[in-house]
Parts: C-alpha cells; structure tokens; sequence
C-alpha cells in the first residue's frame, strides 16, 4: 500500500496501537510514518494512554493518543478509570500539539481539565 505524503497526518482507528489490545499489522504505523503521519488517535481501550512507536527514528516518530473512554459505560472500562477524552491544540505551524485530558468523575458532573503535555513533531 502507497500513501501519499501529507503535510501533517493525523491518523484515527478504533484498536490500539500498541500494547496487548494492538493492531494485527504493526508495520503499518510506519508506512504512515513514512507518508508524513505523526499522531496516531485511537479507542478500543478506554483508558488513557500515550506511546510512541519508532521513537529512535526522527522520521518515523508517530506519536499514538488513546482516546480514554468518552461515553463508555461502567461496565465498558475499568473500574478506576473516569469517563474521558482528550482535546487536541494544533500550532500554526504543525510542528506542535498540546494534548489536554478532560475528565468526567461522575455521570452528573461537567467534565474537568486534566494533564496538559506538548508533544514536538519532527
């Protein structure tokens, strides 16, 4: 498979892309690496996670955003962990993305800020 390359590629699946839950084809991420796609979103887990695949790799960096667990049932997620979803802030320039956490403690309650990091694209 051929992709063409993109100025900033934002890749969205349902299943992880790392981790026991994972994608059958794991060279995958790195033919979208290799087409410009930096950020990989994805649910399937409902929990937060953030990996990085190839990260010994500048040009092939991808940098992976578990979606959490956004509308998924107490039966659907693990006891701990709240209802969330993360917020993403591009830059102008694309070379920056700041990832915000927002989470739910209750069904009732509005949903609150969580951790902010930055997370520099090459």
């Amino acid at each position: 498979m051929q992709v063409k390359q993109v100025p900033l590629g934002i890749a969205v699946w349902h299943h992880a892309a790392a981790g026991d839950r994972k994608i059958a084809d794991t060279d995958a991420t790195k033919r979208l690496a290799d087409a410009g796609f930096r950020i990989v979103l994805h649910g399937d887990v409902h929990d937060p996670r953030e990996d990085v695949l190839h990260y010994l790799d500048d040009a092939r960096r991808i940098h992976v955003i578990g979606s959490g667990s956004f509308g998924a049932s107490k039966e659907g997620r693990p006891e701990s962990t709240p209802r969330s979803y993360s917020l993403l802030r591009l830059h102008r320039d694309l070379k920056t993305v700041e990832v915000e956490r927002r989470y739910q403690k209750t069904a009732a309650s509005p949903y609150d800020a969580g951790p902010r990091y930055p997370i520099k694209l090459s």
